[in-house]
């Protein structure tokens, strides 16, 4: 038997040539699978409304033409972001002492341009993808961006206590759901902070009711079908009864990713810029190339006046108590020499 087609979509290579010029118009920055099936929809992806599981069928179609598109080279596997898989690396010193000092110069630290700020300012997402998509955009700004993962953990909210102290003097930005689950996180944030004596001012950025407005219907989800599995909410739920309730019976459901990549982190930059204050962040920025002229000035000397051939010295490493032990070429092995 035939199985019912429940969506409809243009050609695979349409829909990957779609999903292309997502990622270009982003700046080629990483964006999840949900944000690139929000993306699609009502254009080369169009679901039959009627039928309660055409949207995660659609979602998984979407989910295998990306993944082989990103196996046979057609769509760059850097244009998506596992929210789920995460990994350790650990950077290791490959160049001369010079080139690495020179790196320092680059890479090393700013001072904390918030410290002269009347409020500090985090941000929290539901989701693990938003992290790495949002961590440019709001980090120019210094600003440290937390995924909750859904509820936070009391690993994650005992670590809040201790950076936010008793939370005065500070905002916590969240994105997250419009659902029936992603409404109560904030509660739930507020509720577990404040229990922990910390009560920072949470806003919430996006998704709120009046944004859902602006949102195609074909976007929203279903308050009983979860979009990328067929278990379905538990009827019962209480958190769907509390939304009704408070929104009324004809409001929608949408993800934060139906809201766009752009649009998002055009709300989170203008809530961060909300509580900068300009003058001490120029005074801030002024102290910061302060610091590097003056870090510059004192290890380019070390740089540029011989400092790695006296450390490829052999008196000198037999001096550091390494007679015997470490050899120049020992050393030039790991610190070749400019």
């Amino acid at each position: 038997m035939k199985r019912e087609r429940t969506f409809w979509h243009d050609s695979t290579e349409n829909v990957i040539a779609a999903a292309m010029k997502m990622y270009r118009d982003s700046g080629r920055r990483g964006q999840t699978i949900r944000h690139y099936y929000y993306g699609l929809l009502g254009t080369v992806i169009q679901h039959d409304m009627k039928l309660p599981t055409t949207k995660r069928q659609a979602y998984q179609y979407l989910i295998r033409t990306l993944r082989d598109a990103r196996f046979n080279g057609t769509f760059p596997e850097e244009a998506v972001v596992d929210e789920e898989r995460h990994s350790s690396t650990h950077p290791v010193l490959d160049k001369s002492l010079a080139d690495y000092i020179s790196y320092l110069l680059i890479t090393s630290c700013d001072v904390d341009i918030w410290k002269g700020q009347p409020t500090k300012v985090e941000v929290w997402v539901e989701k693990n993808g938003l992290v790495s998509m949002h961590s440019d955009g709001v980090g120019r700004y210094k600003v440290p961006v937390y995924s909750t993962k859904g509820y936070p953990s009391v690993t994650m909210l005992d670590d809040a206590r201790r950076r936010l102290g008793d939370g005065n003097g500070w905002a916590i930005l969240y994105a997250g759901d419009f659902d029936p689950t992603g409404v109560d996180i904030d509660r739930h944030i507020i509720a577990g902070l404040s229990k922990r004596g910390c009560n920072p001012n949470l806003v919430r950025v996006a998704l709120t009711q009046e944004q859902t407005a602006s949102l195609p219907e074909e976007k929203a989800i279903e308050l009983d079908l979860e979009l990328d599995s067929e278990k379905p909410r538990k009827k019962d739920d209480p958190r769907k009864a509390s939304f009704i309730r408070t929104y009324g019976p004809n409001q929608k459901a949408f993800e934060i990713e139906a809201l766009g990549f752009e649009a998002l982190e055009t709300l989170l930059i203008d809530a961060v810029r909300t509580y900068l204050d300009e003058d001490a962040l120029k005074k801030a920025k002024y102290v910061n190339e302060w610091v590097k002229h003056s870090a510059e000035k004192w290890m380019s000397k070390l740089v540029w006046e011989g400092f790695d051939e006296v450390l490829y010295d052999q008196d000198e490493i037999d001096d550091a108590g390494l007679a015997g032990i470490l050899t120049a070429s020992d050393v030039e092995l790991y610190l070749p020499p400019a």
